[in-house]
């Protein structure tokens, strides 16, 4: 769930505390480096005492708090679009690969933001990245350019 504070501010709600801790150190170092990410204010978690005047329920909630992006995510991305999309999320990704971290997982393109208006493309969501050694064959250069023209090829992505 994420919230919205104000216009340029949203707050995304966590289970536990681990999580935006994640999301918060990556974007953080991310962001510094010049990739663009969501800029991230800090983590919070309400006072109960002061949440009762609004929920008759303790909050046990954090939360993570950062910049808002008006963006449309991946699956939404019209077909006329991927030809701008694809060459900037790369360039996103492969900025990160330099500075040593990566997801985990697969790419997943669903965990970005594309900014149609400014012809921007940010990275969201960084649970499941890590530091580490970037020599995992998904990662190479020859398996990058297979994995974008893929998404080039097919409407509505992968």
């Amino acid at each position: 769930h994420i919230f919205l504070v104000d216009d340029v501010t949203v707050a995304k709600k966590y289970w536990k505390k681990k999580r935006p801790q994640t999301d918060f150190k990556y974007g953080r170092l991310l962001y510094s480096n010049g990739v663009l990410v969501p800029r991230y204010y800090g983590i919070v978690k309400p006072d109960d005492w002061r949440a009762k005047q609004f929920y008759k329920d303790p909050l046990y909630h954090w939360y993570l708090v950062m910049e808002r992006i008006n963006g449309i995510a991946f699956k939404d991305i019209e077909e006329g679009d991927m030809e701008l999309f694809t060459p900037l999320h790369r360039s996103q990704l492969e900025k990160a690969l330099a500075l040593g971290i990566r997801p985990k997982t697969p790419i997943d393109f669903n965990e970005s933001m594309f900014d149609r208006e400014r012809g921007l493309v940010y990275l969201i969501n960084f649970r499941s990245w890590q530091n580490g050694r970037v020599s995992d064959p998904e990662f190479s250069r020859e398996n990058l350019d297979r994995l974008y023209s893929r998404i080039r090829s097919e409407p509505g992505g992968i």
